[in-house]
């Protein structure tokens, strides 16, 4: 939010409705009473605490077969908060801290202590990355380089729809633009727009149209409001 969120406000002039959190959390971006960036939640839907104990359980087998490079991303639904990565190895923190300088901290405690944390917190979202190439992980069936968790059912398509019910929008007459395959969201919406060169399988309820980058996507999207300023004439 603090990398985007200023200058969304500036173009928008309004707040901002979002949908964070791979569907998890619902809300806008606004500024508060002292005119700093903040979040307004609508309603989020974390985890249930056998979900965060079934991902540490696979954590923990990991790190058993003597895989450590793992790292724990996890985003507690106060957005104040942040985001938090865990690992398990105490002289990689100062690394993980400027590697990835978007969390808000890093931590090393024990895996039991980080279970009670996650148990505290309500979590909206576990990503889990493990830092070493697909093909060393090839023995180990349910282990992929990155997973997202969030609770059972909820995904980007889920959060647009909720979203949408919220602000009394059709979204059988909306344009929807994304590249990455967790983009659900797509398959919701009336023209899908694809960006880039990634095979997705999702297509929209009226049209799908493929663009190269995100400087065709801006054309298409000035095309589309100079249409409809056309039909208000």
């Amino acid at each position: 939010m603090h990398t985007f969120g200023k200058e969304w406000l500036a173009i928008a002039n309004a707040p901002i409705p979002v949908v964070s959190m791979n569907g998890s959390q619902l809300g806008f971006v606004t500024r508060d009473e002292k005119d700093e960036l903040s979040f307004e939640e609508i309603t989020a839907f974390p985890l249930e605490t056998v979900q965060i104990d079934e991902v540490l359980a696979g954590v923990e087998k990991l790190i058993e077969d003597g895989i450590r490079d793992v790292l724990l991303f996890y985003y507690p639904r106060d957005w104040r908060m942040g985001e938090i990565i865990w690992t398990p190895v105490t002289e990689k923190v100062v690394h993980v801290k400027e590697k990835y300088t978007s969390a808000s901290s890093v931590t090393t405690v024990e895996l039991s202590k980080l279970q009670e944390q996650l148990h505290t917190e309500e979590i909206c979202m576990i990503f889990l990355l493990i830092e070493r190439p697909a093909d060393d992980l090839m023995a180990y069936q349910h282990s992929r380089p990155s997973s997202f968790f969030t609770r059972k059912g909820i995904d980007k398509l889920f959060g647009t729809r909720e979203i949408a019910a919220h602000l009394g929008i059709d979204l059988a007459h909306s344009i929807g633009a994304g590249d990455s395959p967790m983009d659900s969201f797509l398959s919701g919406v009336g023209l899908m727009v694809q960006v880039g060169g990634n095979s997705l399988e999702f297509r929209g309820l009226h049209s799908t149209v493929k663009l190269n980058n995100s400087i065709e996507l801006g054309d298409l999207l000035f095309r589309v409001a100079d249409l409809e300023r056309e039909l208000k004439l």
